[in-house]
């Protein structure tokens, strides 16, 4: 979770004026105290904390970690929404492992713990590890609920794409008051692969992302009115439509 300093003060019962002059020794307090870490992020008025678990340093959401990159390819975008953010959680965890409980990784991936969810979290995490793309092996020896899932190394060498870019999607799901931002980032994505050969189609993006075409015009709507890229049609002659052309904002398409 993101804490500004007054919040750290509050929860972790410090004072402001030790937290600013005696920094490291009170982190390191807060950490004996209560097996949390926290990393300072920003300076002045606009610096603020991340908690991190004690174990392995994971930022308590994928949403706060400080990963650049994670890598993806096509037949991952193809993947269904459960399988497409396990992969995404455990991708962009420390060292590409993920360690703790199902509980915890809910909780990591931003979605609310319940048994429904941990099913589908668990048949998520067995159907990657049956397409080969994760190792995943449950720990049986406490009853807590334990696993661990990592990246197999095939799977890390292929494309990239940016965690700024998981965390925009989120914000205009959120801001229009969508379910997901799955097929926000699948068709930001797909539409930076089909950029490389155009012009294109709906359905070349289709067939890159698994998504509708429903899907992908509402998500292309969402992304070019919030200034992602901007598409135009491509014509031979005023009746003959080859498809569509792209252009990218370097603001956000950068890393790519």
């Amino acid at each position: 979770m993101k804490l500004s300093i007054k919040e750290v003060c509050e929860k972790y019962n410090v004072s402001e004026s030790s937290l600013k002059t005696k920094g490291q020794r009170t982190l390191n307090s807060i950490k004996k105290k209560y097996g949390v870490s926290l990393e300072k992020r920003g300076r002045g008025a606009a610096a603020y904390y991340i908690e991190l678990f004690e174990d392995d340093c994971r930022a308590l959401t994928i949403y706060e970690e400080g990963k650049s990159e994670i890598g993806l390819n096509e037949e991952i975008l193809r993947l269904m929404n459960w399988d497409f953010v396990a992969f995404l959680a455990i991708i962009i965890s420390p060292l590409l492992t993920f360690r703790g409980s199902y509980k915890d990784f809910l909780k990591y991936i931003g979605v609310p713990t319940s048994a429904e969810h941990i099913i589908s979290i668990k048949q998520a995490l067995k159907q990657l590890e049956e397409r080969d793309f994760i190792i995943y092996k449950e720990d049986k020896s406490t009853d807590e609920g334990y696993f661990v899932a990592a990246i197999v190394r095939s799977a890390e060498c292929d494309m990239k794409t940016g965690i700024n870019m998981i965390r925009k999607c989120k914000e205009i799901a959120e801001n229009n008051n969508k379910r997901s931002w799955i097929p926000l980032l699948k068709v930001w994505i797909g539409v930076i692969e089909a950029e490389k050969n155009q012009p294109f189609t709906n359905e070349d993006i289709a067939k890159i992302t698994g998504l509708s075409e429903y899907q992908i015009r509402e998500s292309k709507k969402l992304l070019e009115s919030n200034d992602i890229f901007k598409t135009k049609r491509e014509y031979i002659d005023t009746n003959l439509c080859l498809g569509q052309s792209v252009e990218l904002n370097g603001f956000y398409n950068e890393q790519n």
